[in-house]
């Protein structure tokens, strides 16, 4: 069983320091036997970047639920996130399908940016994360098909599809309960699309030596600089606009979004 003295020094093995910005994706069950389960990775995570630093997971709920509570709504992203939103001090994002949980330096100023932006659009909480300095993206036995960060991308680069073509049927209206009681309608616009194809972008990191390996108890797991998955969705991007879409006909976003790239491109 990983202990959390154990957990702490696998991170700063990974150079993680207070004052650290980190936006983790996590696998639980690929770290495995852990003393004190989910709460623990947290904790480890928490005394990792610090009050100083700041620590940011999504706590997606997919449209699951037509009201959207920030305080109630429970993550659909896994063990982790859903310890992490309940744990003190953490806010979340009000985005009745794209929430960001946030705790430490900013927390509560960047959790605000989901009252004007899409889930993952440019000035959304994941791109002011991102944008932090000394912030990484941390990775926990999972791979770039889950790296929320790849749709800021799309977004950061308009790629040709970006605000044209959209998943059927997840343009849809939410009921958002706010924790003053208040309930506001909105329309939940610019809904990011498919990552299936996004394993091209663990290619492209691994052709230019950006993609480093490290390990959480026993999760394989990746840490990135987000500039540096920026510099390769961009590479990637200019070489083909569809490049990170993927193959299957039967997709709901992805072979309208290739004619779309295919239109620009002419």
């Amino acid at each position: 069983m990983h202990t959390l003295p154990e957990l702490i020094a696998d991170l700063r093995r990974m150079g993680v320091e207070p004052g650290d910005t980190l936006i983790v994706h996590s696998s639980f069950k690929s770290i495995g036997g852990v003393e004190g389960g989910p709460a623990t990775v947290v904790e480890a995570l928490k005394t990792a970047v610090g009050r100083e630093g700041l620590l940011a997971l999504p706590v997606f709920t997919f449209g699951r639920f037509e009201t959207f509570s920030a305080a109630a709504s429970p993550s659909q992203t896994g063990a982790v996130t859903e310890v992490f939103r309940r744990s003190e001090g953490v806010v979340r994002s009000p985005h009745p399908t794209h929430s960001m949980a946030l705790w430490g330096a900013d927390a509560e100023e960047i959790a605000q940016a989901h009252e004007d932006t899409a889930g993952l659009d440019v000035g959304s909480p994941y791109d002011l994360a991102a944008r932090r300095p000394r912030a990484r993206q941390l990775m926990i036995g999972v791979r770039a098909t889950v790296n929320s960060y790849i749709h800021v991308c799309e977004a950061i680069l308009g790629l040709p599809y970006i605000g044209k073509v959209y998943w059927y049927g997840k343009i849809r209206t939410y009921e958002i309960v706010h924790p003053d009681g208040w309930r506001e309608t909105r329309v939940n616009l610019r809904a990011p699309g498919c990552s299936k194809g996004f394993g091209a972008v663990d290619e492209e990191m691994k052709r230019r030596g950006t993609l480093r390996w490290e390990r959480l108890g026993d999760a394989e797991c990746q840490i990135l600089n987000p500039a540096d998955v920026l510099d390769a969705v961009r590479a990637l991007t200019r070489r083909d606009p569809a490049a990170l879409l993927c193959p299957d006909l039967k997709c709901g976003f992805c072979p309208e979004a290739r004619r779309a790239a295919r239109l620009a491109a002419r």
